[in-house]
C-alpha cells in the first residue's frame, strides 16, 4: 500500500480542531468530496483520519473553514488567482504573516482567523473581487499537498507552525492584506452596485451571438480594448498564448455575451482550464461580473504591442449632419440684424455727423 499522501497535514489541521475532508481527483479541475461532510460532519479526531486515509492513500485533502459548530476556529481565506487572472492596476494583497500555500492556479491561498461571527446575509463565498481574488469565509478550502491531475497541485509556501493570524473580524484582515479588498468585499458583499473593484456589471442586452464569428464582431464593437482583444484571438495561437491573456481574452468575449462554447472557440486554447465542464461554467461566471481588461493590460503583452501597430487606432474627422446645419441655417434667417447708427460710426471715426 502506498503511504497516504496526505495523512499527516490531515493529522496537523486536526489537532488544531478543524475538519478534514478527503477528497477524489475525477479529471481536470474536478476534485470532489468522498464523504458527506455537510450531513455528517467533516473528519475529525485521529483515529478517525488515520483509518479513513490508511483505506484510501490517494485521496486528496480539503478543510472545512468554519469550525465553530465542533468547537473549533472559524476560518477565513483570501484566495489570489492572479497567477491566471490579470490584476491589472490593482495591487496584490500581501501576505498576513501565518499559513499560506501555491495553489493548483499559480495564486495563493492566505488563511487567517476572525473573532466577530458574519451577519446571516453575507455569503460565506465573494468571488471575482478585481477580478482575481476570492474570499471565503465557509465551506471547503483545497489545501496543500493535494493533486488534480492535468491542473497541478497545491504546496505549501509558509507552514502551519507559523500559526494562523487571528483578527477581530473579516474586514480588519482583508485591510491588512490590501484596502482596496476591503471595501470591494464589503460593497460586493451587500450587493452594492457601484464603481470600482467591487462592482457589479450589467449583462449584455444583446440576444446570444450567432457564433464566435458574431463574439468577435462585438468584441471589435465595444471600444479600443475589445478591437485589440479580438485580433490577438484571430492572429495568434491559443497554445502559444501567456496563460494569463487567454483570460483577457475571455473576458472580452464574456462581456459581449460569448457562450461556453464561443468562448472556446474564440480563444482556441487546449488547456485543461477551458475544458466543458463545472470549472469552466465558473470561470465564465466569474468573468462575467467584472469589466474586461482595458488597453493598458493589453498592452503588456507583446500579442497586445503587436495588434496595436498592426490595427492602428483610426483618425475621425469631425463630422456635422447636413439636418443640423440646415437648422441652424433657418434659426439665422430669423435673427434680427443689427442696425447701427451713424453718428456712432461717425464719432467712433474721430468726426461729427453734420445732420
Amino acid at each position: 500500500m502506498n503511504e497516504p499522501r496526505c495523512l499527516e497535514h490531515g493529522l496537523e489541521w486536526g489537532r488544531r480542531a478543524i475538519g478534514n475532508v478527503p477528497l477524489r481527483d475525477v479529471g481536470p479541475g474536478q476534485l470532489i468530496p468522498m464523504i458527506r461532510w455537510e450531513e455528517h460532519g467533516p473528519l475529525l479526531g485521529e483515529r478517525r483520519i488515520r483509518e479513513f486515509f490508511g483505506a484510501h492513500p490517494d485521496a486528496g485533502l480539503a478543510i472545512t473553514l468554519d469550525n465553530s459548530a465542533w468547537g473549533g476556529p472559524r476560518l477565513g481565506c483570501i484566495d489570489d488567482d492572479s497567477g491566471k487572472h490579470d490584476p491589472g492596476d490593482l495591487p496584490r494583497p500581501k501576505p498576513l504573516g501565518g499559513y499560506r500555500e501555491s495553489t493548483r492556479s499559480n495564486g495563493t491561498h492566505d488563511l487567517f482567523r476572525y473573532r466577530i461571527s458574519l451577519p446571516p446575509d453575507i455569503p460565506s463565498r465573494v468571488t471575482g473581487l478585481g477580478g482575481f481574488i476570492d474570499v471565503l469565509v465557509g465551506g471547503l478550502m483545497y489545501v496543500a499537498p493535494t493533486a488534480n491531475v492535468g491542473r497541478g497541485e497545491y504546496r505549501i509556501i509558509t507552514g502551519l507552525e507559523a500559526g494562523i493570524p487571528e483578527f477581530d473580524s473579516v474586514s480588519l484582515a482583508l485591510d491588512a492584506a490590501s484596502p482596496w479588498l476591503k471595501d470591494a468585499w464589503r460593497a460586493k458583499a451587500r450587493g452594492v452596485a457601484r464603481e470600482g473593484p467591487g462592482a457589479t456589471v450589467r449583462a449584455d442586452p444583446r440576444p446570444v451571438p450567432a457564433d464566435a464569428a458574431e463574439v468577435l464582431a462585438r468584441m471589435r464593437e465595444s471600444g479600443r480594448g475589445g478591437e485589440l482583444a479580438a485580433w490577438i484571438a484571430e492572429h495568434t495561437v491559443g497554445e502559444r498564448r501567456d496563460y494569463s491573456l487567454c483570460f483577457v481574452i475571455a473576458g472580452h468575449a464574456a462581456a459581449v455575451g460569448a457562450t461556453t462554447d464561443q468562448l472556446r472557440s474564440v480563444l482556441s486554447c487546449p488547456h485543461p482550464e477551458w475544458a466543458p465542464g463545472p470549472t469552466l461554467d465558473r470561470t465564465v461566471a466569474r468573468l462575467c461580473g467584472r469589466p474586461p481588461a482595458g488597453i493598458a493590460s493589453l498592452l503588456r503583452y507583446p500579442e497586445g504591442r503587436a495588434a496595436d501597430e498592426a490595427a492602428p487606432e483610426p483618425t475621425h474627422r469631425p463630422v456635422v449632419r447636413r439636418s443640423e446645419v440646415e437648422r441652424f441655417r433657418r434659426h439665422s434667417r430669423r435673427l434680427a440684424r443689427p442696425i447701427v447708427d451713424p453718428k456712432l460710426i461717425e464719432k467712433l471715426q474721430g468726426g461729427e455727423s453734420r445732420e
